[in-house]
């Protein structure tokens, strides 16, 4: 069983290499789109993608401090950003230099100095994701009790990637604690009839007990 604190470590670890590697691959895609002057498909694709994904791991890690999030909110996010990276660090390695050093212009070789470090930035970026993401569907469906929906707000650790138990279990034991107190109502209803039984019984006995002796006390008399 992992800890709260290593989950926590393991997190923030995985987020902020996201940080560096999106913010890196954003810069890049940028360079290489001011050294062309030119709006490049491929740098283009990986500077947006690289914008979000820097934006998306800034928002969700200040978000895992404050406020719940639907599990739905974390898979769809992280799933469009595996996508994109997938494609971005795809569409480099078609066109990828082999060597810079065969440009023979000054603005070609610092283009594809700035070009070719996008491809293993966005393949980072895609194994950190993809990582993340495996992680935090395991830990879901290990820690999840059935019956909780999967679109219910839930609180997670810091770094947003790991969910509290404490959050799944918090609704299913105000179910639980609802039903437990039913039968116990039921079963001191049940009682009732048999304490009534019983008294029955009893005053039932004290009359021919009453009975027994006002027989014997008038058998005396005749006597």
């Amino acid at each position: 069983m992992i800890s709260d604190p290593i989950k926590i470590g393991i997190a923030c670890s995985i987020r902020l290499l996201q940080f560096v590697f999106g913010l890196v691959q954003m810069a890049l895609g940028a360079r290489s789109d001011a050294v062309a002057d030119s709006i490049v498909v491929e740098s283009t694709a990986n500077a947006v993608w690289g914008a979000f994904t820097v934006i998306y791991v800034i928002v969700t890690f200040i978000l895992s401090f404050f406020n719940k999030r639907s599990l739905l909110s974390f898979i769809i996010p992280e799933a469009i950003i595996v996508v994109f990276q997938l494609t971005g660090f795809a569409i480099v390695a078609a066109s990828y230099p082999t060597n810079c050093d065969y440009y023979y212009w000054t603005e070609s070789k610092i283009f594809c100095q700035n070009y070719k470090p996008i491809l293993p930035m966005a393949v980072l970026n895609f194994i950190l994701f993809v990582a993340d993401l495996v992680l935090f569907v395991i830990f879901t469906i290990r820690d999840k009790k059935e019956g909780i929906p999967i679109y219910k707000n839930q609180s997670f650790l810091i770094g947003g990637i790991f969910p509290k138990k404490d959050s799944f279990y918090a609704a299913e034991s105000g179910a639980n604690t609802n039903y437990q107190i039913e039968p116990q109502t039921q079963q001191f209803e049940t009682r009732q009839p048999q304490n009534n039984n019983i008294e029955t019984f009893e005053s039932a006995n004290s009359k021919n007990e009453y009975d027994e002796k006002v027989r014997s006390t008038t058998t005396t008399l005749e006597v």
